[in-house]
């Protein structure tokens, strides 16, 4: 098991967090993806797969007819899936991230680091599910995930979806009205195009 992650869920805060699995290389380098808000997609699946170790993970950019003039594909072992963008921007990388999740079940499943929320590099652990499951068993399942938060399609977009501060209703992360964000508003409309 991973002792950083043991240590950091017996007394969760920000500063253990950035203590225990920041973005120092000497603490997280070994559990944690970060990932930043321009990365490319294919950069961040080559992130994951550096950070797993598997042989099998792997994506591809390929010409296509459609809107964007291509097509992006991520592969996990003898499966393949297309990535579905809607538009070409920055919540194409929770589109990544949510379709790499779903190709490496039921191997590992990818969190979201909830401590990492509100900047513009994010955090994401890969585990196996074996792993997620002895965590939730020790620390309780609620508690791991309002730390740790399962990635699928109905998450809130980390990149996109105001969820800073974090707030929960019934086990799953909560949306902010993004007319109540102010200064974040004012962020986005210059370097974000929102």
């Amino acid at each position: 098991m991973h002792e950083n992650i043991e240590e950091y869920l017996s007394v969760p805060s920000v500063d253990r967090f950035y203590k225990l699995l920041g973005d120092d290389e000497a603490v997280g380098e070994e559990l944690v993806v970060w990932v930043d808000w321009r990365a490319a997609e294919d950069e961040m699946v080559a992130d994951f797969e550096s950070l797993l170790k598997t042989g099998a993970i792997s994506s591809e950019f390929l010409d296509s007819n459609n809107e964007h003039g291509f097509d992006f594909f991520i592969q996990y072992k003898d499966k393949r899936k297309r990535v579905p963008f809607v538009t070409l921007g920055t919540e194409n990388r929770q589109e990544a991230i949510v379709t790499l999740n779903e190709l490496l079940e039921p191997d590992y499943e990818i969190r979201f680091c909830v401590d990492s929320a509100g900047n513009d590099t994010l955090a994401y652990i890969p585990l196996s599910c074996a792993d997620w499951r002895s965590l939730e068993e020790k620390f309780t399942q609620e508690k791991v995930r309002r730390h740790f938060y399962p990635i699928n399609a109905e998450s809130p977009n980390m990149f996109t979806d105001y969820v800073h501060p974090i707030t929960f209703r019934d086990g799953k992360m909560v949306v902010h009205d993004p007319s109540k964000r102010g200064l974040w508003n004012f962020i986005c409309s210059l370097f974000c195009g929102r």
